[in-house]
């Protein structure tokens, strides 16, 4: 597959451009080279990719030559949903307030993330909910987490280079302690 960096979506962005180690991008076609019917957008992590160059940018030129109304239409694709992404976070919590801990979590992620980057969403949790146990959402402790939470954001949607998140949600998770 060939990968092109959605730039005249997000003229902020260059093309190939890697940002917080998200790669964001359309398929143009696959390795025939044939064009795709496909107009997803798709986003990776920037480990597993490399920029277009060498064969991989002759392929592009062969189908924008040999293509031009369907290179055209892949051009001219445009997003309609933001491109949504999760990350997860292991917590231990007090057993014995589980439930009603997790509900006062999920009201905050509902209610008070909406743009806040990382380190505000783990301040605005850790100083406003008692019974969290863990240090930080990065739990680097050697406590048996008994609860995770799901922050979701918007890949593009990042403020001063940093994820802003949009939501979330706080779920309980099996513990052996318990």
């Amino acid at each position: 597959m060939l990968n092109l960096f959605f730039e005249k979506d997000y003229p902020s962005y260059s093309l190939r451009e890697v940002f917080e180690n998200k790669l964001v991008c359309k398929i143009l076609c696959d390795f025939e080279p044939k064009p795709r019917k496909s107009r997803f957008i798709k986003h990776y992590s920037s480990k597993w990719c490399e920029p277009l160059e060498g064969a991989y940018l002759a392929l592009k030129d062969k189908v924008q030559s040999e293509y031009p109304e369907q290179y055209k239409k892949f051009e001219s694709v445009k997003i309609s949903k933001p491109v949504l992404a999760s990350v997860d976070f292991s917590i231990r919590v007090l057993p014995n307030e589980k439930q009603s801990i997790l509900d006062k979590i999920n009201y905050l992620l509902a209610n008070e993330v909406n743009g806040l980057n990382f380190e505000n969403v783990e301040k605005l949790l850790l100083k406003n909910i008692e019974g969290i146990e863990s240090k930080s959402l990065v739990n680097r402790d050697t406590l048996r987490t008994n609860a995770l939470i799901s922050l979701k954001y918007d890949v593009l949607g990042a403020k001063d280079k940093q994820f802003c998140f949009i939501g979330g949600k706080a779920l309980s998770v099996y513990c052996s302690e318990e």
